[in-house]
């Protein structure tokens, strides 16, 4: 088995506080400090840890099975279903009972309207990285492919060849940012407009460029190690002039009159802008991640190991709270977001150790919530 990259395992615990950042964002101009300042925070500056997560992907994908080792594509899928596909369904129903979207009484239940809803991730609003990972999956010998035509031709190759996919991203992201009117024969075509309308939350080529990386870097990795250190202050200018860039944009946008939801929602990592500050971020992270000791290691190192339940459940404290804030006679806007923030990460971080152990305990219905995250 190939060695672990533990700067790559702990940068997952930076995207998860990212992730709870994202959506914790929804919800600053609702609390006691609607500063705009920290919207940016919240709502731009963590917009790489979406991404941050295919890269990781691909970076343990190309670690498990390299290149150089022939895939049994069979048993690669059937080991996926069981360690997202399984999962994903039991954490869609629970999210589409908890906010009463689809009712208990089976007789009740639209199908159609359910199996949209699950074949597109839309049960609650973080679960279709779930979907774009099992569909990077099941192409994985698209980009095993990809890579190895980009990696095993020499350095100019590879270097032609990156340059030449990040402008097919790019085009990507322009193409996708307009192409939201379709002709009449689309628009009749039930099945086909909503595969259109909804291919940002299951086409896992908006995510491929990062995906690439991580999957060089794992097939890198001695060089990454050794060397990524040297880089550290340019990398580090790097990261702050991709995050100056993203919020003078954002300022430009909100002080000409563009609501501010509306000015964070155009800074999506789905942008060039975004993908340069991912890419930025990433490196970044990972040359300080290098340097990480003591306290802070082991606060990462358990956020990491518990990252996929706490992406699972953060949705119930963060959205669940504010319902119930009344029992203790506090309001939402009583109460400044670095708390609630706070609050939400204590209590899914709490609960994810706590059902981690639970469900090693119980036996199916552990592995139906969490399945082979119960190995780790």
């Amino acid at each position: 088995m190939a060695e672990r990259n533990l700067v790559i395992d702990n940068l997952r615990g930076i995207a998860m506080l990212g992730v709870i950042g994202i959506h914790a964002g929804d919800y600053v101009l609702k609390s006691a400090t609607p500063w705009s300042a920290l919207y940016v925070l919240l709502e731009v500056l963590t917009r790489f840890s979406v991404p941050t997560f295919f890269f990781i992907s691909g970076y343990g994908l190309f670690t498990a099975y390299p290149l150089e080792r022939k895939l049994e594509y069979g048993s690669f899928l059937q080991k996926r279903v069981y360690s997202i596909i399984v999962p994903y369904l039991a954490w869609s129903f629970i999210y589409l009972w908890a906010w009463k979207v689809v009712p208990l009484n089976p007789l009740s239940i639209d199908w159609i309207e359910l199996g949209k809803i699950l074949f597109f991730g839309k049960a609650s609003y973080h679960l279709y990285f779930l979907v774009l990972l099992w569909w990077f999956y099941v192409t994985l010998p698209f980009w095993r492919f990809l890579v190895a035509r980009l990696d095993l031709g020499g350095k100019v190759r590879l270097r032609v060849g990156l340059l030449f996919l990040t402008f097919l991203q790019l085009w990507l992201y322009d193409w996708s940012s307009w192409y939201w009117k379709y002709p009449d024969w689309i628009n009749y075509n039930h099945i086909l407009s909503n595969l259109l309308t909804e291919r940002i939350n299951y086409w896992p080529v908006f995510y491929g460029l990062v995906f690439v990386l991580g999957a060089l870097a794992a097939r890198h990795a001695v060089w990454w190690k050794l060397n990524l250190k040297k880089y550290w202050l340019g990398l580090t200018i790097f990261w702050l002039g991709a995050a100056g860039m993203m919020v003078t944009r954002f300022y430009e946008l909100f002080h000409g009159g563009m609501a501010i939801m509306d000015a964070g929602d155009i800074l999506n990592q789905l942008t060039p802008r975004g993908l340069l500050y991912t890419v930025a971020a990433i490196l970044c992270f990972c040359v300080w991640l290098s340097y990480a000791k003591g306290l802070s290691l082991k606060v990462l190192r358990s956020l990491a190991n518990h990252s996929l339940v706490i992406y699972l459940v953060h949705p119930l404290f963060l959205d669940g709270i504010p319902y119930h804030l009344n029992l203790i006679n506090l309001r939402l806007d009583q109460i400044p977001m670095p708390i609630y923030y706070l609050v939400v990460l204590a209590c899914a971080w709490g609960f994810s150790i706590i059902l981690r152990a639970a469900a090693r305990k119980a036996g199916f219905i552990g592995k139906l919530l969490l399945g082979r995250d119960l190995s780790r």
